[in-house]
């Protein structure tokens, strides 16, 4: 594979002009170090977002205004098992179950876009923690995964931004005071885990306040906060 310098890097992000389209770009999710300072291409990255904030404005990402609404009421933890879709079985199988860490998964799977041209995903998980009377938005990466974590926090930042938080209080019957955290779930092991102590990338989750939790894959989730 291709190595490249600083510079280099830097210069693929800064031709990247739709914040809200950042978090899929490749070189996101590039695992590689620089060729002149061996710098992973996350940190370098995510150094640079935390630098010109001004540049990189995730306040610009505008709200989508969903008029379909975000519980489609149709989920009910089905799954087929010979699926290869990972990520949605984990989130289902958590569907309805209550975690001492994030409180009852209400939903998964929840829709951004408002109509099909629209360019967003989908929420993960949606939980409510109601000790805490918050209702996180979850970005999940199953047991294998092999993405970055900085691709999980810039993906939730994104979704944060696009979703009405109002709207999906109301569609889930909380209260209007709740307050709605962005989060990301990961498993021990995998990439993004190993990726947990990365000095800019935790910059970025702690400026943007992101909860994040760890899991074990058992026949019962276990999940911690880290």
């Amino acid at each position: 594979m291709k190595k490249y310098t600083k510079q280099e890097i830097i210069e693929k992000l800064e031709n990247i002009t739709q914040i809200n389209k950042l978090y899929n770009n490749k070189i996101i999710n590039n695992l590689g170090t620089t060729k002149d300072t061996e710098e992973k291409y996350t940190e370098v990255i995510s150094k640079e977002i935390l630098d010109y904030p001004e540049k990189y404005n995730f306040d610009s990402i505008e709200i989508i205004n969903r008029t379909l609404g975000y519980n489609v009421g149709t989920h009910n933890g089905t799954y087929n098992n010979e699926s290869n879709r990972r990520e949605e079985i984990i989130a289902m199988k958590m569907f309805s179950n209550k975690y001492s860490s994030i409180g009852e998964v209400l939903d998964y799977q929840i829709p951004i876009k408002d109509k099909q041209t629209t360019h967003a995903g989908k929420v993960d998980l949606i939980s409510y923690d109601d000790k805490a009377k918050t209702l996180y938005l979850i970005e999940l990466k199953n047991d294998a995964s092999s993405e970055t974590l900085l691709r999980c926090v810039l993906e939730i930042i994104t979704y944060k931004k696009q979703i009405n938080e109002e709207k999906l209080k109301e569609d889930f019957n909380l209260n209007s005071s709740t307050k709605v955290k962005p989060a990301i779930l990961i498993f021990y092991g995998t990439r993004p885990y190993e990726d947990r102590n990365d000095k800019y990338v935790n910059e970025l989750i702690k400026k943007f306040k992101i909860d994040v939790f760890v899991a074990k894959s058992k026949e019962v989730f276990s999940i911690d906060k880290i």
